[in-house]
């Protein structure tokens, strides 16, 4: 198995979104989109506000090592991938074609 690093990820089910909601409606308000500056310094004023929101209400998982189901052989390529692919779309008409056959 090969390991590789994952990054650092928000838990979801763990969130407490009554915070988070709370949090939001105090940091986004009227007043940071009517700055009217330029759209960009808006968009990352509210991508700011809610990354904030997100960091103080959600848990956020230990970056860390997962691994792999298996590990990748080296000799699989493009032309091995297409030849998978021919097979598999050969198996499915032949599929759809037999069971049409039965059904006459």
């Amino acid at each position: 198995m090969i390991e590789s690093d994952s990054p650092a990820r928000f838990k979801l089910s763990k969130a407490d979104w009554r915070k988070f909601k709370g949090l939001c409606n105090e940091t986004i308000t009227a007043s940071l989109v009517a700055n009217r500056e330029n759209i960009d310094s808006i968009n990352k004023n509210i991508t700011r506000a809610i990354i904030s929101a997100a960091e103080h209400s959600i848990p956020i998982s230990k970056p860390g090592r997962y691994k792999t189901k298996h590990v990748p052989l080296p000799y699989w390529n493009e032309t091995c991938k297409l030849a998978v692919y021919e097979r598999n779309r050969a198996r499915n008409k032949l599929k759809k074609k037999s069971s049409l056959l039965r059904k006459i």
